[in-house]
C-alpha cells in the first residue's frame, strides 16, 4: 500500500468518527488542506460514504420480500408442476417440478 492511500485511509476512518457530515467537512479542511489531492480524494470517499448509508439505510426486508411466496407445491409455473420443496435460502426455494 502506498503512503498517500494510508493518508487517505487514515484520515477517512478519522473524519467517520466526526459527529456529522458537516464536521466531517470542517475535518478534512482543517487535516487535509497541506495535500490538495488529500483532501480531494478524502472528500470522494466522504461524499459516497454519505450516499451509500443513505441508500442502505432506507431499505428493510419488507421491501423486497414478498409477505407470501406465490408458488406452492401443486402450483403451475408454464409447462412446469411444482412437486414439492428441495431447499430454501436467502437466494430463494428449489423445487422438484415435473413437466
Amino acid at each position: 500500500m502506498n503512503d498517500q492511500f494510508a493518508r487517505i485511509r487514515d484520515h477517512f476512518l478519522a473524519a467517520l468518527q466526526c459527529d456529522g457530515t458537516d464536521a466531517q467537512l470542517r475535518y478534512a479542511e482543517e487535516h487535509c488542506s497541506d495535500c490538495p489531492t488529500v483532501q480531494a480524494e478524502l472528500l470522494k470517499m466522504l461524499h459516497a460514504h454519505q450516499n451509500t448509508v443513505g441508500f442502505l439505510a432506507s431499505r428493510t426486508d419488507e421491501d423486497h420480500i414478498p409477505a407470501e411466496c406465490p408458488e406452492a407445491v401443486g402450483t403451475m409455473i408454464g409447462p412446469y408442476k411444482l412437486c414439492e420443496v428441495l431447499g430454501e435460502g436467502g437466494m430463494g426455494t428449489v423445487y422438484v417440478a415435473e413437466q
